[in-house]
């Protein structure tokens, strides 16, 4: 059932059908978001407090309801995270025995995020690089992800200690109270964890346990507790093979009979000495399966529906049924007949890969189905197709849009210029470049070079044009972009006097005097073009630390 229900959600939660339906015999820790989140917190305890794993925790929809953060709160989060520099570990304290610096720890990156709430863009104070914050909203949402990272150190550190049931289930139950909404959406799922923890931590006795053990027994426990919820609850009832279910149904179907998964095969190990002297009497999975597989045939009343993969993943070829169900078909053959055919013959179908063919929605065809999206589906296929435009035209007027005026910056010309597509993507809000490996969990080991150090270069290359007396190395270390130590120390003397020798060449070129900025408002038409260019008496001079490219 567990391979079975993302599929069954997908084809009959979708909004239109109709179809009230509920699955059982999931396991709880699987089906239940809550309870996995909950089993998830129980686990952290055993990790380093790395950025990817508080980021998901982050992103899980409990805890955004429980902190009142919409999607884009939520982005905005991880934009911080990244900005930031953080990696992995607490604070200073928390990397004892592993190497004395703060370099990289959620108590450095918030460090940088609350002296920008102070000071806004402004150089490096003792060692910090201030993030400056956009406004009061966001300074409101720094203090919520905030108490939410200190609730989650709390809960990190009361994971470390061996304790006793009583103290087991107090902190579990503040687990639930910290970190989870108090609403109806959530109130079952919570009730049921309450009700385990209170009856695990009673039968444990005077037995004292560590996290990992409180995590395994609470998972075995959860399991086992929420296996029948779901069953004939409403509609359609979608269910594991079971025994003692032999209760009638109008329609009963069994899906998924391969040859390969029904009836189970005995796989017993090798110091299994019952297998290997077998007696009458003993559980065999394969009779087991024969009896539930008779058991349903019994039950059904108006319709039974035998399904199984017809033809191979791998090369197409005609799969066979399970053993049952050709043991079925060879019964019915040799004493039924349906219109004068074969029960092989006349009530096997085959059906198509899409459940859109038109064959599913044809007059005289054998095969029907009830989806309405389906049809519309199949009536696309006939319909005559028209090339769309890719940019979405407007309804308004020619005259309207002639007055419209439309200002346009500099800078996002030059990009659009300088890359089209890149930048329409960005316009679409796609960004083929973020994959998913963002958030790094550990420190940097080496000095960034290619596209990750360009940035920060050129930062610095503006700071020495604008200021040469400024202190790059500890702006570089302040931004905690290089290895911690020594080693970032080196790192750092070595980049900012590529910078330097990079400023003096420029500098050759441009002369002492600081560039004088001109705000540029350019009429052309309806369109205005607006900007700041920096000019150097009468040219404009670019300068970066990269190699030269064809569009220089």
């Amino acid at each position: 059932i567990e391979s079975y229900a993302p599929v069954i959600q997908a084809v009959f939660g979708t909004a239109g059908e109709g179809l009230p339906f509920s699955i059982s015999d999931r396991k709880p820790t699987r089906a239940a978001e809550t309870v996995r989140l909950f089993l998830e917190l129980l686990e952290f305890g055993q990790h380093r407090f790395e950025a990817p794993r508080v980021c998901a925790l982050l992103e899980a929809p409990p805890v955004r309801q429980r902190l009142g953060l919409s999607a884009s709160d939520t982005q905005r989060v991880l934009e911080w995270v990244r900005a930031s520099g953080i990696r992995w570990g607490l604070d200073r304290n928390f990397r004892n025995g592993i190497g004395d610096y703060a370099q990289n720890t959620w108590e450095s990156g918030l460090s940088r995020l609350f002296l920008g709430y102070m000071t806004g863009a402004a150089d490096p104070l003792l060692g910090i690089a201030p993030i400056p914050l956009r406004g009061s909203s966001e300074q409101e949402l720094l203090g919520r992800v905030t108490a939410w990272v200190e609730s989650l150190a709390s809960l990190w550190f009361r994971l470390r200690d061996t304790r006793t049931p009583d103290d087991w289930r107090d902190c579990l139950l503040w687990v639930l109270d910290a970190f989870f909404p108090q609403d109806r959406d959530q109130a079952e799922h919570l009730l049921a964890i309450r009700r385990t923890v209170t009856d695990l931590t009673a039968d444990m006795g005077g037995f004292e346990a560590d996290a990992r053990t409180m995590l395994h027994l609470l998972r075995k426990r959860l399991d086992e507790s929420g296996g029948e919820s779901g069953f004939l609850a409403s509609g359609l009832t979608f269910c594991g093979l079971r025994p003692m279910r032999s209760i009638p149904f109008r329609v009963i179907c069994l899906t998924g009979l391969s040859s390969t998964a029904f009836p189970r095969q005995d796989t017993p190990p090798g110091f299994d000495l019952m297998a290997a002297r077998p007696r009458p009497g003993d559980r065999s999975l394969r009779e087991d399966d024969r009896y539930l597989f008779l058991e349903s045939i019994i039950s059904a009343r108006d319709n039974l529906i035998l399904t199984y993969p017809g033809l191979s993943q791998s090369d197409n070829l005609e799969a066979p049924p399970s053993v049952l169900v050709s043991e079925l078909l060879d019964f019915l053959d040799k004493g039924c007949t349906v219109h004068g055919q074969k029960p092989s013959e006349a009530i096997v179908f085959k059906h198509k890969l899409q459940a859109f063919h038109p064959d599913y929605f044809s007059a005289g065809s054998r095969l029907f189905s009830y989806s309405a999206q389906n049809r519309d589906a199949a009536l696309a296929l006939f319909a005559e197709h028209r090339s769309r435009q890719f940019f979405p035209g407007t309804d308004a007027p020619e005259d309207a849009q002639a007055e419209q005026e439309v200002e346009i910056d500099i800078d996002e010309l030059t990009r659009f210029l300088t890359h089209p597509c890149r930048h329409l993507l960005r316009a679409l809000r796609i960004d083929p470049g973020r994959g998913e490996d963002d958030f790094l969990d550990e420190e940097p080991l080496a000095a960034p070079t290619g596209l990750e150090a360009y940035g920060p270069l050129q930062d610095l290359l503006r700071t020495a044009l604008d200021e040469p007396a400024a202190n790059l190395e500890e702006l570089l270390l302040a931004w905690q972009l290089l290895p911690p130590g020594q080693a970032g120390t080196d790192a750092s003397r070595k980049l900012c006097s590529q910078i330097r020798a990079l400023a003096d060449q420029t500098r050759a070129v441009i002369g002492d005097e600081k560039a004088a900025r001109l705000d540029l408002k350019l009429q052309l038409g309806r369109v205005t073009l607006t900007g700041r260019l920096d000019l150097h008496g009468d040219r404009i001079v670019t300068c970066r630390p990269a190699k030269t490219k064809s569009s220089d």
